[in-house]
Order: structure tokens, then C-alpha cells, then sequence
């Protein structure tokens, strides 16, 4: 698929676009909202909850690094709609994005995704997944949830040559951090990331910002002319608040040999990282394919099904003198009449809701039909979509990107009209509205003939 990436200019949207590239994903521009010019034509940090403002001087180096477009634009707008689950808002700098990526796609029709450098916030993930779904592309997220330490790994060892623009924690110093390579540095975040510290290593609670010089995509590396100016928010001795302003940047070209853009240069990348004891290094591969990938995600969610059986053993276990769990449990069971089966401790799970279209191109519609099953049973039990905790979904169909993109826009705009539907009502009702997280969802595909009727089929935790 052709993808626009979103920047700040970080270490982390530009390594989640060496991942598209693994992943066989072609790279056409450049996206960036930064914050608007001060009177004296110098760019300013902002207060945003969806943008990173520090380094936003450094974007037209990175485009211009790439060799790819830019369209940038100045923030419009701030946060209105700060719950979890974003609503659209007119006013809202969210709406930025949608403009922006608007004018890409008048520009350039042939995008189908976007990328973002989202690990760890819901907040920020669900808001690019709402303006993405609006018009119809899709979320190439591919670092969402992955360990930091490893992909802290991951991100020195790919060659990414980023500084710190921006400190603030306890632990992080102007003198021993702002404007330091992160590949020097690596080691004391992680010494960093347990307590009394106890800092996020990738910088997700917002610990630090950065800004990235250098890696295998670019073209050109930047360089820095003159020193950056410091500019301080808080001069608190155990956790100041201070970024950088760059100055006087250039390109400067690289020999061809430095530089990758197909998945199997990535893929025979190996780097060398220092261990969190700063007393040796090993050599990392950053990169694995897809299919690895997937090997990869199996084993772990064995190890993490396998955790959560054995700490619910325990439970049970601890609570054999205690009856309030069974006394829950057989109460509920009563009041769910039937439609769903209890794993106990208040979890269930329902029986299946089949969706069917008499051709392969109905996927849409199927999807649409075992939803509104499942709402109408849901709604006869009074159970609210903010109980369900996962989706289990069988699609009887080869996958493929139209089947996906059929399914998963059917599934997005029932889900998310079904929570606006009980927030209306609550609200005329005037009952509490309980926001939640997004249910997590597994979607299987079974190859079958075209010939036989496509069913989808749903199951639901909650």
C-alpha cells in the first residue's frame, strides 16, 4: 500500500516507517502539524494532547532527507473532547488532522494508510483511528504495545541517530541529557525506568521528546551548525522542564551504500547495543518478518493466557473459604438468561452471532447483520457495549486487503455508533455515562471456496 507517515520528527514515527517498509509498504509523503510561528518568526512549544511541538523546525530537513513531500500545517485548534473515546468536534485540533490528511488525498488519491509512531496511548490511537476510518484508510501502527525496552533495542540498533529536544522527569538533567544521543544514552534510561525513578524508556509518559538526525532511510543526514538555544520551563533541580530550539541545520549528503529502502536491506540490519550495565554490547537484529512477527505474537499470548490461568487458580485458591464469588456468579447467571456462559469471577462469554451474504464482495453486510444480532440480544439482557472486554471474529474468507477494509469499516462504524447511542440516551435519561476502553479484538480468517454462502461470525467477552 502507498502511506503517508505522520512526523514529529521523533525516533518513533520515523522507525514505525522503516517498519511499513519491512512490511512491503511504499512511502509517498510526509505529514506534520506543527505549532504556529511566535512574532519573532521562531516556532514555540504548545500544550497539545495529540502533537509534538519541539523540533518541528527539523521536519523540512527530514522530508527534504527522504526525498519525499511534505505537507505541513500550523495548529488550528485545541483539545475540546478529552475522554477517551474521541466524539468529533469542530473545534477540535483532531480536526487538524483531518483537513491535513484531506489535502493529501485531493493531491494524492492512490494513499490507502497512514502511519504513526503510537506505542502506548489509547488516547492519541483512538483519535488517528477515527480520522482514518472517516476516509477510508487505514492505521499502520506497527510499534502499538510492543515491549519499549526491546524496542528501545530495536531503535539504536536500526541506526537511528536521534538527541533528546526535550526533558521532563525526575532523573533527566539539562547537563547529562538535553541534546544527547540517544545511542549514548540508552543504558541510563533503562537504569532510569525503576523506581525511585521509575521513567517510561521510550519517553511515553512524556519524559522526553526527540528528534532524529539520522538513520538507513535517509538520504542525506542533518547536521547540527551551531549549538541549539535552551529554552527553560521550570528550573526545578530535581526535574526541570527545558528543550532545545534548532538553529542553522544542513544536509549533508550520504554515501549509497549507508542507505536501505527495500524490505530485505531492513532485514539484514544487525546493530550493536550497550546492556543496561554499560559493561558490554551484542549484536540485535531490529527487524524480523511479518510471518516471524506473527510466530512471535502467538508465543507470547500462550506465555500471557498461560499467566492469567495461573493467577486465577490462585485467586480461586485464596477464595475457597469465601462464597461471594460462587453466590455473584449464580446470580448473574440468572439475570443473563441463558444467552452466555460464565467463566467466572463476572467474566462470560456469549454463544456465537452469524452474519451471511450470498456473495464474496458482502462481507460488509454480513458483518453488519451478526452486529445488529448481537446488539438486539445485548440490549434485551440490558448489558452495555462498555461491558464487553473482546471481540472473537471468524470472516469465512481468504484475507485480503478489500476483505479487511469491507469488515473492519463495518465493524468501526457499528461499534462506534452503538456507544454514541447509550451516551445519547444517558444523557436524556440523565444517568451516569461510564466511558471506556475500546474492546480488543482477534479477527480469524478462513480460507473457504467462493462458491459457499460467506458467514461472519462474532463472539463476545464481557
Amino acid at each position: 500500500m502507498k502511506f503517508v507517515a505522520l512526523v514529529s520528527g521523533g525516533k518513533d514515527s520515523i522507525y514505525n516507517i522503516m517498519e511499513c517498509i519491512v512490511h512491503g509498504h511504499s512511502l509517498v509523503a510526509l505529514v506534520n502539524l506543527c505549532p504556529p510561528k511566535c512574532s519573532d518568526n521562531e516556532t514555540s512549544e504548545i500544550d497539545s494532547y495529540m502533537y509534538q511541538s519541539v523540533g518541528s523546525e527539523a521536519i523540512g530537513y527530514i522530508s527534504n532527507a527522504l526525498e519525499v513531500p511534505l505537507y505541513q500545517m500550523e495548529l488550528r485548534r485545541v483539545s475540546h473532547c478529552r475522554r477517551m473515546l474521541y466524539r468529533q468536534c469542530s473545534n477540535d485540533e483532531v480536526e487538524d488532522l483531518y483537513d491535513i490528511l484531506c489535502r493529501v488525498l485531493s493531491e494524492i488519491p492512490d494513499v490507502t494508510a497512514v502511519s504513526s509512531g503510537a506505542i502506548l496511548s489509547d488516547y492519541q490511537r483512538y483519535r488517528v483511528e477515527n480520522v482514518t476510518r472517516r476516509l477510508g484508510l487505514r492505521s499502520l501502527c506497527f510499534l502499538w504495545q510492543r515491549s519499549q525496552e526491546e524496542l528501545l533495542e530495536d531503535i539504536v540498533s536500526a541506526g537511528i541517530d536521534a538527541i533528546i529536544i526535550k526533558i521532563a522527569a525526575f532523573g533527566l538533567t539539562v547537563e547529562d541529557f538535553l541534546g544527547v544521543h540517544l545511542s549514548s544514552i540508552a543504558y541510563k534510561l533503562r537504569q532510569l525506568s525503576v523506581p525511585p525513578w521509575s521513567l517510561n524508556v521510550c519517553g511515553e509518559g512524556g519524559e522526553f521528546e526527540t528528534v532524529t538526525l539520522d538513520c538507513p532511510i535517509f538520504n542525506s543526514r542533518i547536521r547540527l551548525q551551531s549549538e541549539p538555544e535552551i529554552v527553560t520551563h521550570s528550573k526545578d533541580p530535581f526535574s526541570p522542564t527545558a528543550y532545545l530550539r534548532l538553529r542553522n541545520l544542513l544536509l549533508e549528503a550520504k554515501p549509497l551504500d549507508e542507505v536501505c529502502r527495500t524490505p530485505e536491506q531492513f532485514l539484514s540490519l544487525k546493530g550493536k547495543h550497550i546492556n543496561v550495565e554499560n559493561t558490554s554490547t551484542h549484536e540485535r537484529s531490529p527487524f524480523i518478518t511479518p510471518f516471524e512477527r506473527l510466530k512471535s505474537i502467538s508465543l507470547k499470548t500462550c506465555e500471557e493466557i498461560k499467566g492469567d490461568f495461573i493467577n486465577a487458580m490462585l485467586r480461586k485458591t485464596n477464595n475457597n473459604g469465601n462464597n461471594d464469588n460462587q453466590k455473584y456468579d449464580e446470580c448473574d447467571r440468572k439475570s443473563i438468561n441463558n444467552f452466555a456462559r460464565s467463566l467466572g469471577n463476572g467474566m462470560y462469554v456469549t454463544s456465537n452471532y452469524y452474519g451471511t451474504g450470498e456473495k464474496v464482495d458482502e462481507i460488509y453486510e454480513a458483518t453488519e447483520d451478526a452486529f445488529s444480532q448481537m446488539k438486539n440480544v445485548f440490549a434485551l439482557n440490558e448489558i452495555k457495549p462498555q461491558q464487553i472486554v473482546q471481540f472473537i471474529v471468524v470472516l469465512s474468507q481468504r484475507l485480503s486487503p478489500d476483505v479487511f477494509s469491507s469488515f473492519n469499516e463495518a465493524y468501526t462504524g457499528q461499534l462506534n455508533r452503538w456507544l454514541e447511542e447509550v451516551e445519547i440516551d444517558s444523557i436524556n435519561s440523565k444517568t451516569e455515562y461510564i466511558d471506556s476502553y475500546m474492546p480488543t479484538r482477534v479477527c480469524i480468517c478462513v480460507n473457504s471456496n467462493a462458491q459457499f454462502i460467506q458467514n461472519y461470525q462474532i463472539k463476545t467477552w464481557y
